[in-house]
């Protein structure tokens, strides 16, 4: 793979691969550096950003995780990955409410997805919101059917 990106150091997917191995692997630092230089080859991109993004959450850093989030998220206004990776950073961070808004934004536009519902139930259910935690799973349930 080494190889690979030095023979091909223009290409952006190059990079993009390796970091997503990286990331398999869990080797969030160099995933991290292999979405960046993707992102300076390839430019904005809403998808290496949440990538990228994810190899920080992961690695800890969860300020940059959320940072490029928001950015994917500008360049892509529905992008329900980039809320659902940005709530789980916000909710590690302890910002269970902000976290709660882009659940509610990502259920508003996509009401089909059960997942979203379970991972709302999960949030609500640590805030000590039980009864919205049930409705949710309830929800979930009722689409996966």
């Amino acid at each position: 793979m080494e190889l690979e990106i030095r023979k091909n150091i223009g290409n952006p997917s190059s990079y993009n691969y390796r970091g997503l191995i990286y990331v398999e692997e869990n080797r969030y630092a160099e995933a991290v550096a292999d979405f960046s230089d993707a992102l300076v080859h390839q430019g904005p991109d809403p998808d290496l950003l949440v990538r990228r993004g994810w190899a920080y959450y992961k690695n800890g850093d969860d300020e940059r995780a959320i940072s490029d989030y928001d950015a994917a998220l500008r360049l892509r206004v529905d992008f329900p990955l980039a809320h659902v990776n940005r709530a789980q950073a916000l909710w590690h961070k302890g910002n269970l409410e902000e976290a709660e808004r882009d659940l509610d934004e990502i259920i508003a536009k996509h009401p089909l997805d059960a997942s979203t519902y379970k991972d709302r139930a999960k949030l609500r259910k640590a805030k000590g919101d039980l009864g919205g935690a049930a409705d949710d799973l309830i929800k979930a349930k009722q689409l996966q059917h």
